[in-house]
């Protein structure tokens, strides 16, 4: 019985454990010959407008300085307006698809910006008068996914939840999520 009970115990130990940061990779997929991506912009939560065009900025950054040539969509190559980029994310892998194939592009990386929400903590000590110190504390969670374009499939997919404080704070715990899911695709391209 003891046995028994251990065993359950380390399965819902290491199946608890690897919820927290779920990863998606094709198993067929070689993501060591990516050297060039179409860039979507990150679609933004519906809480905090505006920040899905900072990360996709920071994003765009990260990829390059990894040796990875970025590609975006262009108004005069294909116009954003006839696109319903709201759209383009983890449902509508098709758009995400054709929108590389017309930038001749192997991949796709698509996301969007969720659950941002802000709180305020207290913490008690000598910080004050009073005993006490507030803060607030931002958090965002951040998906990726990567499209094949030939496909039209998911082939690799990650998602990040990050807290941050201080002045920017949803931008901060964006961008934290995302720097550790673009680090995680770049050990599978070798980047």
């Amino acid at each position: 019985m003891f046995k028994k009970v251990s065993w359950l115990f380390i399965v819902v130990l290491v199946t608890a454990g690897c919820a927290g940061n779920p990863e998606y990779l094709r198993p067929d997929a070689d993501l060591q010959q990516v050297a060039a991506i179409a860039l979507l912009p990150i679609r933004d939560d519906p809480v905090c407008q505006g920040l899905g065009s900072r990360l996709t900025m920071n994003i765009h950054d990260w990829l390059e300085e990894a040796d990875i040539q970025v590609f975006q969509p262009d108004n005069e190559l294909i116009p954003l307006e006839t696109i319903n980029l709201a759209a383009v994310g983890p449902t509508d892998v098709g758009t995400a698809a054709e929108i590389g194939l017309s930038l001749g592009v192997p991949t796709v990386l698509t996301g969007f910006i969720h659950n941002v929400s802000s709180s305020i903590k207290h913490q008690s000590g000598e910080f004050s008068r009073s005993g006490s110190m507030s803060y607030t504390v931002s958090n965002a969670s951040v998906t990726l996914n990567l499209v094949d374009t030939c496909s039209g499939e998911i082939v690799w997919s990650s998602s990040k939840r990050s807290s941050a404080t201080g002045q920017d704070a949803e931008l901060s715990a964006a961008n934290k999520a995302a720097d550790k899911l673009v680090k995680r695709l770049l050990r599978h391209t070798g980047g």
